[in-house]
């Protein structure tokens, strides 16, 4: 049984299971976000860089100096 939103969490697996009153294990396999999820979501698979007409290092490295 995985989780079918692919949110990023903002509790901890170890608050979960307090919470549930579960194992930190349980919580962790019930919360889990598939593969197939994780990756669609990813950068990666996404190719934004490629859109930009440009390269993957360079794209990131944008990124990263807009950050600032």
């Amino acid at each position: 049984m995985a989780a079918h939103d692919p949110t990023r969490r903002t509790i901890s697996a170890t608050a979960l299971a307090a919470r549930l009153k579960t194992s930190v294990r349980t919580a962790r396999r019930v919360w889990a976000e598939s593969r197939c999820h994780f990756e669609a979501r990813s950068l990666s698979r996404q190719r934004p860089w490629e859109a930009e007409g440009m390269s993957r290092r360079t794209w990131y490295r944008r990124r990263a100096s807009q950050a600032r």
